[in-house]
């Protein structure tokens, strides 16, 4: 039989989501992680649906969700959104680099491959709670690039974010396109012109490569990230 939702874990342990759309193998795996001590079954889900709503309504330490799923990879990217203590792991999944790089991609902190048995899966899981992933050496090799590329991706967002300087005026400007301001308040606020208020806003957008002025929060927070 399959675990209610209604257990609650001590501090010292963690509740475990058990995710898929196959009920024998949720009963299999609810059964193999139950002996766990460090572990307390959370419940199980059989579609995304479902998942998000149980993490919406406990808490949800570890997700264990198969991969097979359907609309199992977008799921991810709204549980990393919205749920980023959750520590996602995937099982029953392709052990490619490019389907792997999709959901490192997506947030998980790790993957069980699918030609691993019922019996391998607590070990598995519990080295990657470790920090431990066991994978081919391709796999290896491409993670270790994308972190490369990503590295070198936040080098350059830096220098472009360095060579960007803003007069006291355009941060003036700035602040208040922020704060969702019309050209004609602004005029207002800096007993300017509304035209002369428009040229500004027009100039710094150009200098900033921005096409809308909702942009403008985007680009202040990129400057702290």
């Amino acid at each position: 039989m399959e675990n209610s939702v209604s257990e609650i874990s001590t501090p010292s342990k963690s509740n475990l989501l058990v995710a898929s759309n196959i009920k024998f193998l949720r009963e299999a795996l609810v059964d193999v992680f139950s002996i766990d001590s460090n572990l307390v079954m959370a419940g199980t889900a059989e579609n995304t649906i479902e998942i998000i709503a149980k993490l919406m309504l406990n808490r949800i330490d570890i997700l264990l969700m198969d991969a097979s799923m359907q609309d199992a990879l977008e799921a991810a990217h709204e549980i990393r959104e919205k749920f980023p203590l959750v520590r996602t792991i995937i099982f029953a999944v392709v052990d490619e680099v490019e389907n792997i790089l999709k959901w490192v991609e997506a947030g998980v902190i790790g993957f069980v491959p699918c030609t691993s048995s019922i019996n391998d899966v607590t070990k598995l899981v519990s080295d990657i709670l470790l920090g431990k992933q066991q994978c081919s050496e391709q796999v290896a090799s491409a993670l270790m690039h994308k972190i490369a590329s990503m590295g070198i991706h936040h080098e350059r967002r830096r220098s472009q974010r360095s060579s960007v300087l803003l007069t006291k005026r355009e941060r003036e400007i700035m602040r208040l396109l922020t704060d969702g301001m019309s050209n004609k308040e602004i005029a207002r606020l800096l007993n300017i012109e509304v035209a002369t208020a428009k040229s500004h806003v027009h100039n710094l957008m150009t200098k900033l490569n921005l096409k809308r002025r909702s942009q403008a929060s985007n680009w202040i927070h990129n400057q702290i990230v």
